[in-house]
C-alpha cells in the first residue's frame, strides 16, 4: 500500500504549479500555539493524507500540511522555491515567538551550505544538523522566526516536480530528532503533494 501512495515520477508534460503571489497573511499565522506537550495532534496523518488527495486549490495542500505538523514538532514551513530563493508559504512556529517578519514574506537564499540547499540540491530528504559550521541561512531563519533555542537537527522534504524541487517542508524539534515515523509520513505527504500538483494542473487545462 505505501509503495502505491507513493508516486516517484511526475507525469510526462508536468509544469510548474501556478504562479505564487506573495500576500499578506498575518493573521494567517498561529500566535498563540501552546507547547507542544499540551497538545494532541490537529489532526490525524491518514486525514492530512485525505485532505491533500482531495484539494481543490493548493492553499488547502499548503494548510494539511500546516495541521499535520501542529502538535508533532515544534516549527513547519512550507517554502516555495523561486529564482534561487526559498520564499516563505505557511507555517507555524510552536510556542509562540516574537517573530521579526511574517512567515510569508521570508526569504532564504539556496546558494552555499544550508539544509534547504542540501535538500534543494539533491532533491532527497535531508536530516541532521545544518551542513555548514557557521549555519548562516538556519542563523537567520531561526532569527527571523523569533526561536531563541536552536535546534540539534534540521529536517527538510522536497516536493520534486520534474525532477525539480518546487516546495521544501521544514521542520524541527527542540530538544529531539525527528522521529522515524514522521520522516517517513512527512516524505509520504509530500509525494501526495506532487500527485494533487499534478491532478490540479490537469484540471485547470481541462483534461
Amino acid at each position: 500500500e505505501t509503495s502505491e501512495r507513493r508516486r516517484e515520477q511526475p507525469a510526462h508534460g508536468m509544469v510548474m504549479p501556478p504562479a505564487f503571489t506573495l500576500e499578506p497573511r498575518r493573521r494567517r499565522q498561529s500566535s498563540q500555539m501552546p507547547l507542544r506537550g499540551e497538545l494532541p495532534h490537529a489532526i490525524t496523518y491518514g486525514a492530512a493524507c485525505e485532505r491533500i488527495d482531495t484539494a481543490t486549490h493548493r492553499e488547502q495542500i499548503a494548510e494539511a500540511l500546516v495541521e499535520y505538523g501542529k502538535g508533532r514538532v515544534d516549527v513547519l514551513l512550507l517554502f516555495i522555491v523561486r529564482d534561487g530563493n526559498a520564499l516563505g508559504w505557511r507555517g507555524f512556529v510552536s510556542p509562540p515567538a516574537a517573530a521579526h517578519l511574517p512567515i510569508d514574506e521570508i526569504s532564504l537564499p539556496l546558494g552555499g551550505a544550508s539544509s534547504l540547499q542540501s535538500a534543494h540540491d539533491t532533491g532527497e530528504t535531508f536530516l541532521g544538523p545544518p551542513p555548514s559550521a557557521a549555519k548562516p541561512v538556519e542563523s537567520q531563519l531561526w532569527s527571523t522566526l523569533g526561536v531563541t533555542i536552536e535546534p540539534v537537527e534540521c529536517l527538510v522534504v522536497p516536493v520534486m516536480v520534474k525532477q525539480r524541487a518546487i516546495n521544501l517542508i521544514y521542520v524541527h524539534q527542540i530538544g529531539a530528532s525527528p522521529s522515524p515515523q514522521l520522516i517517513t509520513e512527512l516524505s509520504d505527504l509530500a509525494a501526495r503533494v506532487q500527485a494533487s500538483y499534478m491532478r490540479l494542473i490537469k484540471q485547470a487545462r481541462g483534461s
